[in-house]
């Protein structure tokens, strides 16, 4: 039987090759906003990238996950101001926009998957309930 791969690395793969291509194209932004709004993108998809990296070999990642929510949403109106700023084009921003869905989607479903994985260990299913031994007194009118 094939192992599922850990959402974590898939999501910070993802991550990674975003990084990457957003690396280049800060390193193109005018001077006059290399060192603004170029240097905000960057910093935030890092601290995105780390996030996701930390969250892999961690068990408390719900608030991880949250705050790389957080971060995307903090990206998406940093992109759009380098869009409107003409530093980037409309096919890049479009791009960015894209990966930065893609991501935010991956990263979701990665916190529902985790929320369900920790209610279910919070909670014993029913099955355990009903093999332990009744403790209730005999004549008991709610017994079976």
């Amino acid at each position: 039987m094939k192992k599922e791969a850990n959402p974590g690395k898939v999501i910070s793969e993802q991550g990674f090759q975003f990084l990457v291509w957003v690396t280049a194209k800060v390193e193109k932004f005018p001077r006059t906003h290399k060192f603004t709004v170029g240097d905000r993108i960057h910093a935030m998809v890092i601290d995105i990238q780390q996030g996701l990296v930390e969250a892999t070999y961690t068990r408390e990642r719900t608030g991880l996950l949250r705050k790389v929510q957080v971060d995307l949403e903090k990206l998406r109106f940093l992109f759009r101001l380098a869009a409107e700023c003409r530093l980037i084009n409309a096919d890049s921003y479009q791009h960015a926009a894209r990966q930065i869905d893609e991501i935010g989607r991956m990263t979701g479903g990665w916190q529902k998957a985790h929320h369900g994985q920790t209610a279910r260990q919070s909670f014993p299913a029913d099955r355990e309930f009903r093999s332990a031994p009744d403790s209730r007194p005999e004549g008991d009118p709610r017994q079976a």
